[in-house]
């Protein structure tokens, strides 16, 4: 009895690491995941206090519990020319280098997985120095068999912000950190 929950258990690993467990959430119509061990929360969009002289990606800041945190708008980050978020927006907060920041975005829909085979990596004409935050291209069946396959732009949250958008927001942040240590 041992032997066959050893070999469940080994094959169950083996299943978990030949497969990316992806927070999804949309773009403009499009859906886009990002690992789920990047994400440190999930919220609805409160208030974003604007930040003068900010990068025009950077909607502003928060204060999630006592941290304020910059919030980039992905849709102005990847050049889309609607970039306002409705009612449904949220914000995914992850942690690029050092720094904690929120993408702001248009919804979050599920967590789900995929199979290592079910992503393919970005072709020669999607990838490139502007486009290197772009992991890969998942392939997700839908349960209609009329349609094809559901597509999800898999981003590698490390590298949304350029070295020198991180710098930048950076900037951002600790200007932002010494004018509430003044304030006080």
């Amino acid at each position: 009895m041992d032997q066959t929950a050893k070999s469940i258990t080994g094959e169950t690993v083996r299943r978990i690491e030949d497969e990316q467990q992806l927070v999804l959430f949309q773009l403009a119509d499009e859906d886009y995941g990002v690992n789920i061990y990047s994400v440190q929360r999930l919220i609805q969009v409160p208030e974003i206090t604007p930040v003068p002289r900010a990068p025009t990606y950077v909607e502003g800041v928060i204060d999630v519990r006592g941290d304020i945190i910059p919030v980039i708008n992905l849709k102005k980050r990847f050049g889309f020319d609607n970039t306002e978020v409705g009612e449904d927006g949220r914000i995914v907060i992850t942690e690029i280098g050092d720094q904690i920041v929120g993408f702001l975005v248009d919804d979050v829909s599920e967590v789900t997985r995929l199979s290592d085979e079910d992503i393919e990596p970005p072709s020669a004409v999607v990838g490139g120095a502007e486009t290197d935050f772009i992991s890969g291209i998942g392939k997700r069946n839908t349960d209609d068999a009329t349609s094809s396959n559901r597509l999800i732009i898999v981003l590698d949250v490390q590298k949304v912000l350029g070295q020198q958008e991180q710098a930048d927001v950076e900037q951002v942040s600790s200007e932002l950190a010494e004018q509430a240590t003044a304030a006080a």
